[in-house]
């Protein structure tokens, strides 16, 4: 049994009691009952991890964050040292996983996890506790906030740990441009204002850079807020037998590409490529219809810049999807309307098409992990 969670919580999360844990007369753990988390922490997890932990304290709306979590030089080689609490219970959830780890993204090796403390605050009618007998899992009616809330948390508790330089964007003609650099606190603030209105696109914000200008202009790492878009082609083995190859998808009526320039002395530069309502060519594309459960399926990829909230039955994504069916060519349009709040920047949204026997497409959707690279990358070397 792991009793980190009853050690913390009780002595560390505002708690007074000291915890002390026996098991056949040993002692399991025990903390010291002072009302400070990382306290608690330092108790149960260990004097190494409480050093390596910087705080955590932000808001989203109703939603706030609190905690400790690793610096990213330190890592550990699982999830175990995740330890997260909603409203006071402990709990696993693969959101809140995903959210802090998403924070932590270009800045950890492959296989490589953050610790963390995290407790998550919110209305109790946002949560709903009982979807385990064990009440260990819990379902968030407003995932997306709970996972900006702790994300952007998280986030700006690394960028404040790590003292990192902001690159400044250069002005865009009359200095009305989308196209500016934010620090989570800031986007924090600028989502809060914007929540209940439309959001117009000289609001949005289209890259966030975090990095370094030097006279031998070091490599960098920039964390962006534009959407990707993921896509797997998925059926039944008799659907297969009739769809032989896919040939391309196309996104159509989208927002215009965009290309970042860099300069050791001018800085960073986004400018816009094209023009709007473009057709654009999805990347890595599969060449074929996979079964459903099929291990490594091909997953094509695409950034868009999200001026609308794309995905919803007002704002369609409209989809061109050419493949063979039948041994002949066939070209079908396929609308995409059922992302719950339309595509999110900085999110990656996964979109199975499932091809059917009788020559149609039927559309699914969900959160995925960002994928770099295949036109998903966030690292940015000069040539």
């Amino acid at each position: 049994m792991d009793y980190r969670p009853v050690g913390i919580f009780d002595s560390g999360m505002g708690g007074l009691t000291a915890v002390r844990v026996l098991r056949d007369g040993q002692e399991q753990l025990s903390t010291p009952g002072d009302g400070k988390l990382l306290s608690a922490i330092y108790a149960v997890m260990g004097r190494q991890t409480a050093q390596e932990m910087t705080p955590v304290d932000g808001s989203w709306d109703k939603l706030s964050v609190t905690g400790f979590v690793t610096r990213p030089a330190a890592t550990r080689g699982t999830r175990g040292s995740q330890i997260f609490f909603v409203n006071g219970r402990h709990v696993r959830s693969k959101l809140m996983t995903a959210a802090l780890e998403q924070a932590y993204r270009n800045q950890l090796l492959q296989g490589r996890f953050p610790a963390c403390v995290l407790h998550l605050h919110l209305p109790e009618h946002l949560v709903d506790v009982n979807v385990h007998p064990a009440k260990t899992e819990v379902r968030f009616l407003r995932e997306q906030e709970v996972f900006d809330c702790v994300h952007y948390g998280v986030l700006g508790a690394l960028e404040q740990a790590s003292g990192r330089v902001q690159m400044k964007l250069k002005p865009q003609n009359d200095g009305n441009s989308a196209f500016r650099t934010m620090s989570a606190a800031e986007y924090r603030a600028a989502a809060a204002a914007l929540q209940d209105g439309p959001r117009p696109a000289a609001s949005r914000t289209v890259l966030e850079q975090i990095g370094s200008l030097t006279d031998k202009f070091e490599p960098f790492t920039f964390q962006h807020l534009l959407t990707q878009l993921q896509f797997r082609c998925t059926g039944s083995t008799g659907a297969i037998e009739k769809w032989t190859a896919v040939t391309s998808i196309k996104v159509k009526n989208v927002a215009t590409g965009l290309k970042l320039s860099l300069d050791k002395t001018e800085g960073a530069q986004l400018t816009a490529t094209g023009t709007a309502n473009q057709t654009l060519t999805v990347k890595n594309c599969p060449s074929e219809v996979s079964l459903p459960d099929a291990e490594n399926p091909s997953t094509g990829y695409l950034l868009l810049y999200p001026t609308v909230n794309w995905g919803t039955e007002d704002l369609p994504i409209s989809l061109e999807v050419v493949a063979t069916y039948d041994e002949s060519p066939k070209t079908l349009t396929v609308p995409v309307n059922n992302i719950e709040g339309g595509v999110k920047p900085g999110q990656s949204h996964l979109i199975t098409l499932t091809f059917t026997e009788d020559g149609k497409i039927a559309v699914n959707t969900g959160i995925a992990e960002w994928q770099p690279g295949n036109g998903g990358s966030s690292i940015v070397a000069p040539f």
